[in-house]
């Protein structure tokens, strides 16, 4: 099982330089970890699109780690719609990861942005993630049990951490 999470900045902090420096700020790793829930799209297409944009966040090394920065990220990808075409040196934290994954999953199947989730002046945080997902009634929240995964699920760890299953 595979994770998709934005984790520390190159200089060991929560803030450094834009961009990933070493190509492990955003990452893809080995399945870890305490979570609290499972947040799942009820759409599964919606959730395959979660997963492989995340992946693609975590392959494009123009977007790093910096929680100051978390927003820069969004800035891009609602320019461009997609990550691919993010070729300017950007920062997520691992919260702001998963507001721009599900805004552009969406957007992916319905050319528009995901309703009741404006993220333009903030990005969700890991303590109000599962209030902000759920407003847009696109999400369903289960206590977590690693059994229960599926690609495109979002793990999180309230207050803490948060990352995408990309890999069963």
């Amino acid at each position: 099982m595979k994770l998709v999470q934005a984790s520390i900045a190159e200089n060991g902090t929560i803030n450094g330089l834009a961009g990933d420096q070493t190509t492990k700020e955003v990452n893809i790793s080995n399945f870890y970890g305490k979570w609290d829930f499972i947040i799942r799209f009820k759409n599964k297409e919606l959730a395959d699109n979660l997963a492989t944009i995340a992946i693609a966040i975590a392959n494009n090394n123009y977007i790093g780690y910096g929680q100051f920065k978390r927003n820069t990220l969004w800035k891009y990808a609602k320019k461009y719609h997609c990550i691919r075409d993010i070729k300017v040196k950007c920062c997520c934290d691992c919260s702001s990861l998963v507001s721009v994954g599900v805004n552009l999953a969406y957007y992916a199947k319905y050319e528009k942005w995901l309703p009741n989730y404006n993220i333009d002046v903030n990005a969700c945080t890991t303590a109000n993630m599962i209030g902000k997902l759920t407003k847009t009634d696109m999400f369903e929240v289960m206590a977590f049990n690693k059994n229960n995964l599926k690609r495109g699920d979002i793990v999180l760890r309230v207050g803490k951490h948060t990352a995408v299953i990309v890999e069963e």
